[in-house]
């Protein structure tokens, strides 16, 4: 009896939410890369002084290859860095909880809604007195910019990208979705197409190449 009358007056504590199925891996920029040191150098100068950058090309110019490359070659500089893409959608709320996981303040709260998740979001990546240092990349936004939540994603670039401190997004689309200028990345040219073929031939070797083109 006094083992049933615990039970009742002892409910079981709400479920905890984690969260999977969020973040991947970049893709194996290095098989086939060209190097482009103009945009490289552009990205690199970007991410020092900037919250946000953004990429913008059509398909297939290699503006998630160049955040790659960006995500390899800024490793030490970040002690945290997150990949996300939305090759398949996905919902903010599982982003933001995602994201506050891997950073070591998860959400557990599965009564949490989108506004109270940005805020949390925004105060972890802007403390400064956080150990975290986030290098974050969201890669094929174009994706969700058009789904009913995408406000919520878009509120959370543009305060980031006003307020942001030490962590770092780097946002890859096919259409600009911020208001500050992007890194407008160019197709190869007839030159630096047949060196990437070659390349490719070659069994994947690094190519060096010169100029926006």
């Amino acid at each position: 009896m006094i083992s049933m009358l615990a039970i009742a007056t002892n409910p079981p504590p709400p479920i905890q939410v984690r969260v999977s199925g969020v973040g991947g891996t970049p893709p194996n920029f290095k098989r086939y890369w060209v190097e482009r040191l103009t945009y490289q150098a552009e990205l690199g100068d970007r991410l020092e002084a900037h919250p946000v950058t953004e990429i913008v090309a059509a398909g297939g110019f290699g503006k998630s290859s160049l955040a790659a490359w960006a995500y390899d070659q800024f490793r030490g500089e970040f002690t945290k860095r997150l990949w996300i893409s939305f090759a398949q959608p996905k919902p903010f709320e599982r982003v933001a909880r995602w994201l506050l996981q891997e950073m070591g303040f998860p959400n557990l709260d599965p009564r949490a809604v989108d506004d109270t998740l940005l805020d949390e979001l925004l105060y972890r990546l802007k403390d400064p007195n956080a150990s975290v240092k986030a290098l974050v990349v969201l890669d094929q936004v174009e994706a969700v910019s058009h789904a009913s939540d995408w406000p919520w994603f878009e509120k959370f670039l543009q305060d980031w990208a006003e307020e942001g401190q030490r962590s770092r997004v780097l946002v890859t689309t096919r259409r600009s979705v911020l208001p500050q200028e992007p890194i407008a990345l160019g197709g190869l040219n007839g030159t630096r197409r047949e060196v990437f073929l070659s390349g490719r031939a070659d069994g994947g070797r690094v190519c060096r190449t010169r100029g926006p083109g």
